[in-house]
């Protein structure tokens, strides 16, 4: 990555070696205090009209939708981790595979999942696509009332 925090140029680079350099930022961004340096590290590498699509909530277009999903996602769930596991790369597309930990209530839950990551030929994300069963949360949310309306904004952003 350049000094400026810019993808390189493609040209100068490797399409492996261009998605690497991607999912290392990626879990980068993951390791950043949340919410602000997850979201500052990350705007940067989108494209204005970045598109995220998750399961439950709205699909969501723009990089101020990105913010304020992930602000709420954080205020619901302020120690969400994502651990990137492993990744590969077809043309523009980045699958990377994650395991996905929160506690909820007094539980700890973990549960895989995989990003499909669509990049511009500039190395910005044009799409996100979360994929993940969210059933995997669902008993813990049940076990915790106080959670539910924090819950119930995430799920209306958009």
């Amino acid at each position: 990555m350049s000094a400026a925090g810019e993808a390189p140029a493609t040209a100068e680079v490797s399409p492996d070696l261009y998605a690497e350099e991607f999912v290392d930022f990626f879990a980068a961004g993951w390791r950043a205090p949340k919410p602000d340096g997850f979201l500052e590290h990350f705007k940067p590498r989108f494209v204005v009209d970045v598109r995220m699509i998750q399961p439950l909530a709205p699909s969501t277009t723009g990089v101020a939708d990105f913010e304020r999903f992930f602000r709420g996602l954080f205020d619901a769930f302020p120690d969400y981790e994502v651990q990137v596991e492993d990744w590969a790369a077809r043309g523009d597309t980045i699958y990377i595979w994650l395991t996905h930990s929160v506690t909820i209530g007094r539980r700890r839950v973990t549960y895989p999942g995989v990003d499909r990551i669509v990049l511009s030929s500039e190395g910005k994300v044009v799409e996100r696509e979360a994929i993940f069963d969210p059933t995997k949360m669902l008993p813990a949310i049940l076990r915790a009332p106080r959670i539910w309306p924090r819950m119930i904004r995430l799920l209306r952003t958009g």
